[in-house]
């Protein structure tokens, strides 16, 4: 069966043996996945999209639970972030849509049904570093990311969109950090993400104060950076937004540039400058630059 690939906290590490060594917070994800992945229901799936094929798609889909995650769904999501990065499918895509299955609605987080009968306090923590590890390759995949909600993005599912470069939402969906009504704080990296998005204050009055917010009053705060029209499908406004990267010239440079947004977003100034004069070399004098350098040189003439 193919198996996740999990990464360390700098940089990814790929496997696709059974067993995995790497770590998150120094500790070991295989037996976590090993203990999610028959926790019911549900499915995460990656696919290309049929609204343009430099395109792809997370869809979660668990209907009967608002599209909460089960440990199943949890495991689908880190192998569909794996599939992503390393398949050859999705090689020419440069952006990623995560969405729930059409009318169900984005994410409500983790399906604490499923979990509550099988998890020991120690299983909760690791499935918190496991979430942890899958959400943050999500921010880093080469793709440019959009959260596509429709209906509602709760708890969970409210991090979930925030490990997104962007968040698109229907004009009638809403925005709720509930965590605080159930005796808990973000653990997948949604509480310091929104402090980066929205700042101290407003991210403190969000999560503490567990505001529901409109798709609005996300626009309003920066949480969405685009709401679809009444008479627009959430896809559409979706593909629209995303046109300037999906029509570049050269996929293979919205990707790196991509890595180097995400790099600079992680690291200090020096480390960043390194990486991004790497990322530079690969494609300097390369089939696009030399396209490029070309169409130049024949308009000149």
């Amino acid at each position: 069966m193919k198996r996740l690939v999990v990464s360390s906290r700098r940089g990814i590490h790929t496997s696709v043996s059974t067993s995995i060594s790497n770590t998150w917070h120094g500790k070991p994800l295989q037996p976590i996945f090993d203990k999610l992945r028959p926790l019911g229901g549900g499915s995460v799936v990656a696919v290309v999209s049929s609204a343009h094929p430099r395109l792809a798609e997370i869809v979660i889909s668990n209907p009967k639970s608002k599209n909460a995650l089960t440990g199943k769904m949890m495991t689908d999501f880190s192998l569909a972030v794996e599939s992503l990065k390393y398949d050859a499918e999705f090689k020419d895509t440069v952006a990623v849509c995560v969405k729930g299955s059409d009318g169900t609605g984005f994410c409500s987080g983790a399906d604490l049904a499923v979990l509550k009968d099988s998890f020991t306090k120690e299983d909760g923590i690791l499935m918190c570093y496991f979430m942890q590890d899958t959400l943050y390759r999500l921010r880093n995949l080469p793709q440019v990311s959009v959260a596509a909600i429709e209906g509602f993005a709760v708890g969970g599912g409210t991090e979930l969109s925030l490990s997104c470069d962007y968040r698109v939402f229907s004009h009638s969906s809403w925005f709720h950090m509930v965590q605080i009504k159930m005796g808990l704080t973000t653990g997948w990296g949604g509480g310091s993400r929104l402090v980066s998005l929205v700042g101290r204050q407003k991210a403190l009055h969000l999560l503490a104060g567990s505001k529901r917010l409109s798709a609005q009053e996300c626009l309003d705060l920066g949480v969405a950076d685009k709401i679809s029209a009444e008479n627009e499908t959430l896809m559409n406004a979706t593909v629209e937004f995303l046109q300037p990267f999906l029509t570049a010239p050269y996929p293979d440079a919205v990707r790196v540039c991509k890595r180097v947004i995400a790099e600079a977003d992680d690291l200090p100034m020096m480390p960043a400058l390194e990486i991004e004069a790497e990322y530079f070399k690969k494609l300097w004098g390369g089939p696009s630059n030399a396209d490029a350098l070309s169409r130049i040189a024949s308009k000149k003439k």
